[in-house]
Parts: C-alpha cells; structure tokens; sequence
C-alpha cells in the first residue's frame, strides 16, 4: 500500500492510495516506516518472551546467590583462625561439623524452593 502525503497547515495528512491510482506529481512514499497492527503485536509478543527468558535467568542468579551465601559464612567464619569462643576448633569433630554445617545451609534454602513449587 503507497501513501500519499498532503500538506495541512503545519503537518501532513497520509492518504493511503492504490499504487495504480498514484499520480506521478504526488509525493509517494512506502510506507516501511510506520508499522501495522499486525507488526506492534509480533514486536510485543517478541519482547514478552525475551522479559520471560530474562526472569528465568535472574531466577537462576537469585538460588545460586541464596544457595552460595550462607556456606561462604560459614566457611569466612571459620577461616578467621581464632579461638576465642570457639571451642568447636579444638573438638576432634569440628572440622566435619563445620563441613555439615555448610552443605546443610546449602541444601536447605533448595528444598524451601522445591516445597513452594519455586524451582
């Protein structure tokens, strides 16, 4: 479909025309600029898949940092390498324990996830 643009005032008017029925005088241009209904659907449908892909991959950031956080507290604790109130270091299961310790903060934050259907 061409179009036809006629001067009112200070801003043009679009006529859609037949291409046959175009005079040769008229200022004709393809109207590649302006988008169709059809198009601003296809463009918003297009952008609602690519805000769904770009939450999936927050999602997948957010589990890492809350699965990753609580162990690497734990482990920063005990890395300090004083013994100041903690007698657990002395204890001949302290190391496994802080171990436990660690995978347990890990393991539990993904079955919250699981129990309220998250992941």
């Amino acid at each position: 479909m061409l179009s036809v643009y006629v001067p009112r005032g200070t801003s043009l008017e679009r006529i859609p025309i037949e291409p046959s029925a175009a005079p040769p005088e008229a200022a004709v241009w393809i109207d590649l600029v302006t988008p169709t209904v059809q198009e601003d659907k296809v463009v918003e449908q297009l952008l609602g898949i690519v805000s769904i892909q770009q939450n999936d991959i927050i999602k997948i950031f957010s589990i890492a940092a809350v699965v990753f956080m609580p162990p690497t507290l734990v482990a920063s604790i005990y890395g300090m390498n004083f013994h100041h109130n903690m007698i657990e270091l002395d204890w001949e299961f302290g190391y496994p324990f802080a171990i436990l310790l660690m995978v347990l903060v890990a393991v539990l934050p993904l079955l919250v996830f699981k129990w309220m259907k998250w992941l």
